[in-house]
C-alpha cells in the first residue's frame, strides 16, 4: 500500500502542474484508475482499502470531468470505465443507488 500511496502523491504533483493538457489529463485519469484498482477494487485482486479506492477513483473522477464531452471513442471508454470502477467500489460500500447510477452511465 505504501507504493501506491506514494505513487499517488506524484500524479497529484502531476495532476496540479498538467491539467490544460487533454491528453496528459486522459492519463492520468487512467493512472488514478489503476491505483484505485489496486488499492480496493473488489473485481480484482487488490490490497483490500475500499475506502482508499473509492477516494482516489472520486479523484479521477474530478479530473475527468472536462473530458466527458469528448466524441473520442478512446476518452468515452475511459469515461465508462471509470464509471464501472466507481460503481464496484459503491455498491459494497453501501451505496447502491449511486452503484446503479454509474453503471447505468457506464453503458
Amino acid at each position: 500500500a505504501e507504493a501506491v500511496r506514494a505513487a499517488l502523491g506524484s500524479l497529484d504533483r502531476v495532476a496540479q502542474d498538467a491539467v490544460d493538457d487533454p491528453m496528459v489529463r486522459r492519463e492520468l485519469v487512467r493512472a488514478y484508475q489503476r491505483a484505485g484498482d489496486v488499492l480496493g477494487n473488489p473485481t480484482n485482486a487488490n490490497l483490500g482499502d475500499l475506502p482508499g479506492a473509492d477516494s482516489v477513483y472520486r479523484r479521477a473522477a474530478q479530473l475527468a470531468e472536462p473530458l466527458r464531452s469528448s466524441r473520442d471513442g478512446n476518452v468515452r471508454w475511459l469515461m465508462a470505465s471509470l464509471d464501472q470502477a466507481r460503481a464496484d467500489v459503491a455498491a459494497p460500500s453501501g451505496r447502491l443507488e449511486e452503484a446503479a447510477t454509474l453503471q447505468a452511465n457506464a453503458v
